[in-house]
């Protein structure tokens, strides 16, 4: 009887009580499982996603993680387990973890990928997370890419037989704000990010590409990124003819959240594992490379494969005293809700823009980018900066029309 009592306690702790202790009503798609013997991890293929949250992990921390996985994923089953010993040798579906454990996870081989998404030590935690939507929900990369190079094939087709013969590559700077004094006939108008916060600059200038590629101010939870998606959509809504580029790693989330574009979206491979360069051909070399700025990564890519003469409005650079990056043009940005994406990824911020050296991302990010327009210019390409900019490789190439 005694054994009995022992065995029907220890059922009712391990099948109801430690249910209570982990059950999250806002999270009724996420499966807790703890407390159990190895032989139980034989069962990880009954879910999606293994969440990884040591013992020491803070409550505070885990509630976010569990807030993040339930905003980029949809009706997927996740085990969180904090005892990596119940764990196979070789685990078969992804898994995410802050950082913790990298000394044991290292002896454990992850097939579909271990991906560290810890917001106070990861300062890539955004991207990652993309990485994870697109282990979760792969698609047929080799068909969407094909797709998407023969619609910009198509569009550029149709653009030259308009004579356009010259390119306007748009930025957010202050300088933006003299957008009305300059003549965007025969042009290819390229514009980025934050743009689509004025509709009257959007309605002026109507644009017919623009490019958005960051991680956190862009495609993530947080106020401003989903504001920017939000414009974003009224403005390619008021003009029909204007794609959407981004890199293709962003692929899953946008396809999801702008089906209502989908003819309009152009996907374009990153090749991160070759220096930073401006591919020119990108109809027939359908890539770009791996640049950390929207300028080199998208915007120049896609105007000098069109035409020979670039313009540039609104790359102002970086003053002395400039919090973060560079200063925006207040119309043309978001500035009151910048601290929302500080909040969700201090990492980010402490790495790239240290309080003791703020400039040291625009030094990193343009240490050659003087030697690559001048590269391009001796093959015949002439960039015409229309504003003043500390920006090196633009500073420069001002011109006064």
């Amino acid at each position: 009887m005694r054994k009995f009592i022992f065995k029907l306690k220890e059922y009712i702790y391990k099948h109801f009580i430690i249910h209570f202790l982990y059950q999250d009503e806002a999270f009724k798609n996420i499966i807790f499982q703890s407390m159990e013997d190895k032989n139980n991890a034989k069962g990880l293929d009954n879910y999606n996603l293994l969440f990884i949250a040591p013992p020491t992990m803070s409550m505070a921390t885990r509630n976010e993680i569990k807030f993040r996985i339930n905003y980029f994923l949809n009706d997927i089953k996740v085990l969180i387990i904090s005892n990596l010993a119940f764990l196979p040798d070789i685990v078969t579906i992804p898994a995410i973890c802050t950082g913790e454990f990298d000394d044991t996870t290292s002896k454990i081989l992850f097939k579909k990928g271990l991906f560290k998404v810890g917001y106070m030590s990861i300062s890539h935690d955004g991207w990652v997370w993309h990485q994870l939507i697109n282990a979760i929900y792969p698609f047929d990369r080799l068909a969407v890419i094909r797709e998407s190079r023969e619609r910009l094939v198509s569009f550029y087709a149709k653009q030259k037989a308009l004579n356009k013969d010259k390119v306007f590559v748009l930025g957010t700077g202050p300088s933006l704000a003299k957008y009305k004094s300059y003549d965007y006939s025969n042009s290819l108008k390229i514009v980025c990010n934050t743009i689509v916060r004025d509709k009257e600059t959007w309605d002026f200038l109507r644009p017919d590409i623009i490019v958005a590629s960051d991680a956190i101010y862009h495609f993530d939870f947080n106020e401003l990124a989903e504001k920017f998606r939000e414009d974003l959509k009224e403005r390619l809504r008021e003009n029909p003819d204007c794609l959407f580029g981004y890199t293709d790693l962003f692929h899953s989330f946008i396809s999801r959240e702008f089906k209502e574009f989908a003819d309009r979206l152009v996907p374009i491979p990153c090749d991160t594992t070759v220096p930073e360069y401006i591919n020119t051909d990108i109809l027939n070399k359908f890539e770009v490379g791996p640049f950390s700025n929207i300028l080199g990564l998208l915007m120049l890519p896609l105007g000098c494969s069109f035409s020979k003469n670039i313009y540039l409005l609104g790359f102002d650079g970086r003053k002395p005293n400039d919090k973060l990056f560079w200063n925006y043009s207040k119309k043309h940005s978001y500035k009151e809700l910048i601290q929302k994406v500080k909040d969700a990824h201090p990492c980010f911020f402490e790495k790239s823009v240290p309080e003791s050296n703020p400039g040291i991302y625009v030094q990193n990010a343009f240490s050659n980018f003087d030697n690559t327009l001048s590269a391009l210019e001796e093959r015949g390409w002439k960039f015409n900066v229309l504003n003043d900019s500390t920006t090196p490789g633009l500073k420069n190439r001002r011109v006064r029309v």
